[in-house]
């Protein structure tokens, strides 16, 4: 009797176990891939600063293998008339007129070539590139993207000379490629009419708006860095592939755009 009762209960026991619910196994999810945000200047002038700047003062190569930067997008508000308007521009990378008898407004945007400057004359692929249009991320020391304030100073006796362009956004143009995107001599230009009861504006300030994402020179590497001496600020380039720019007010309102 108690071999049959230990038998029964041994049954009971392996019954329990054979119904038991098997515990859920986790699904194993595929990793999320998240896109990052574009870099914006502050990104840009931080990079620069502390990558490629570094590592030319240090005498190393700016990058080894593939550039991490390559083919983030970027998106950058540059500010411009913050003087008022000009006529012709001069030096002016960007600017705007005011034609008071026709009360038409004119804006200006172009690209300057660094296709002889040192950055690329000195570098193994000079032969390569034909044209280095690019445009100046002015004062690199701030993270604004607006026009600094006016301060009323009085006028110094010896005036120091603004501070030469250090970083800027180049779209590189090879040997034997087509000459269709270039902007160094076809610029991007607005011009549009006041209306009668509107003022002119004598005092205004616009924004040049460069997004697009990072590409490479010849020999690699998304940002190249020169400078005359260590006792010098390295000028930095980014290579730059344009998807879109546009003239906007200060507060974003859009007033004219070219799309690739």
């Amino acid at each position: 009797m108690d071999d049959l009762a230990g038998a029964i209960q041994a049954g009971a026991r392996q019954v329990v176990q054979r119904t038991s619910p098997t515990p859920p196994v986790a699904a194993v999810l595929p990793p999320v891939k998240t896109t990052p945000p574009p870099l914006s200047r502050t990104d840009l002038i931080l990079e620069a600063q502390a990558r490629a700047a570094g590592a030319l003062a240090s005498g190393e190569a700016s990058t080894t293998g593939r550039d991490p930067l390559v083919d983030r997008r970027f998106s950058v508000r540059i500010p411009f008339g913050c003087e008022g308007p000009r006529i012709g521009g001069g030096s002016s990378q960007a600017y705007y007129e005011v034609d008071a008898e026709r009360r038409t407004l004119k804006l200006v945007a172009r690209p300057v070539d660094l296709a002889h400057h040192p950055l690329v004359a000195q570098s193994p692929d000079a032969k390569a590139i034909e044209a280095l249009e690019t445009f100046w991320i002015p004062r690199p020391w701030t993270r604004t993207d607006t026009c600094p304030p006016r301060r009323d100073r009085p006028a110094s006796a010896t005036p120091t000379p603004p501070s030469p362009q250090t970083l800027g956004l180049a779209t590189i143009s090879e040997v034997g490629a087509s000459r269709l995107r270039r902007r160094a001599e076809r610029p991007y230009e607005l011009v549009r009419k006041a209306p009668d009861d509107e003022p002119l504006p004598l005092s205004a300030s616009y924004s040049l708006v460069l997004e697009g994402r990072l590409a490479t020179f010849p020999t690699g590497g998304a940002v190249r860095c020169w400078s005359e001496s260590p006792e010098h600020r390295p000028i930095c380039i980014y290579a730059v592939a344009l998807d879109r720019v546009a003239f906007e007010t200060p507060d974003g309102q859009l007033l004219a755009e070219w799309r690739d």
